[in-house]
């Protein structure tokens, strides 16, 4: 994913034995977490300055126990818009749009 990208983790015993998840971080940059309980963390990917593979999930909870994911996130480089053609039309003209990483590490379209 990039920062922003919506995604969950799921898992057993989560919470490690604590009444709730304290931090999450993806490649030891924070997420924000939005729901979570002992089974599933749905958060929001934290911003990275780099593409990184490979990347470990690790969840902290109020007890202090720390839950690893090893190697299960990957950032890919955030899309970059270079050109657009045309730059103006009316409703149903055909649109190029051009730049590199726009799939986002998807493959298809």
């Amino acid at each position: 994913g990039i920062g922003g990208t919506h995604a969950r983790a799921y898992g057993f015993a989560m919470r490690g034995y604590g009444s709730q998840i304290r931090s999450l971080t993806l490649c030891n940059i924070n997420a924000s977490i939005l729901q979570e309980n002992d089974y599933l963390i749905f958060f929001v990917a934290g911003p990275s300055p780099t593409a990184a593979t490979g990347c470990d999930i690790v969840a902290t909870s109020t007890s202090g126990a720390i839950v690893r994911g090893l190697g299960l996130w990957n950032y890919v480089p955030p899309g970059q818009i270079t050109s657009v053609v045309p730059s103006s039309g009316v409703a149903g003209t055909t649109v190029t749009i051009t730049g590199t990483d726009l799939l986002l590490g998807a493959t298809v379209l």
